[in-house]
């Protein structure tokens, strides 16, 4: 059963391209609506694999968050119809066992689709996670979704990329010291995303936290696919 939850919120890698890189944002400048005023979806999937014709997803989480306030959650494990990869298990800490009574994933686009509704989409490798909502909705024979799209792996190696040795979410979350650690779950990490796009701005100057205020003041900022690798 997928859930969907209100809460608190204090503080605030890729496979194959998306297709429609014109929805791409390319600077804050270009939502067109204040921060404080704009909805962004922060959305992490877990997968039995990295190609999205070919692999299927096994747990969403979504986090929705506007001016720094959580709206809300949105959180199910999916049965992918085939068997979990040992390699992934040994990732994610997801079996066959675990997913074997969630949702399909065709019983949970609807609601996905609900949640998401015309926010702007932010991934940590955006075109990874875009790329398999988009595949599901094409199996499924639903309406395309082309949302604005925040990449904050492609803004990470941009801003951060001479002060961290990668931009793996796990080693921005470390050195940041976000107050979610990424595990490889879908909720968990999209909180750790979550942190990474809002951190307070309230912080003390040189912070870590205050760091990631950066997103909030880059004149340009692209957001371009990458290597998996980065995830």
């Amino acid at each position: 059963m997928f859930v969907l939850a209100s809460c608190s919120y204090d503080s605030c890698d890729v496979g194959q391209a998306v297709s429609d890189e014109h929805h791409v944002q390319r600077s804050f400048d270009d939502l067109g609506t204040p921060l404080h005023d704009t909805t962004f979806c922060v959305l992490d999937l877990e997968t039995t694999g990295g190609n999205r014709n070919d692999d299927m997803i096994t747990e969403i989480g979504v986090v929705k968050v506007r001016g720094g306030e959580c709206l809300g959650t949105f959180h199910t494990l999916v049965n992918p119809g085939r068997a979990i990869p040992p390699q992934i298990t040994v990732l994610t800490g997801l079996t066959d066992a675990i997913v074997q009574t969630a949702p399909r994933i065709e019983a949970v686009l609807g609601s996905l689709v609900d949640f998401l509704g015309d926010a702007v989409f932010v991934a940590h490798n955006a075109s990874f996670d875009l790329g398999f909502v988009r595949a599901a909705l094409a199996r499924d024979e639903r309406a395309d979704y082309s949302p604005t799209v925040v990449d904050t792996a492609a803004l990470a190696r941009r801003l951060l990329r001479d002060e961290v040795p990668n931009c793996k979410l796990s080693t921005l979350a470390s050195r940041l010291r976000l107050d979610h650690t990424p595990s490889h779950r879908a909720l968990d990490d999209a909180l750790a995303t979550t942190d990474l796009l809002t951190c307070s701005s309230s912080e003390p100057p040189g912070s870590a936290c205050s760091a990631s205020t950066i997103w909030s003041h880059s004149p340009s900022s692209p957001a371009t696919p990458r290597r998996a690798s980065s995830r």
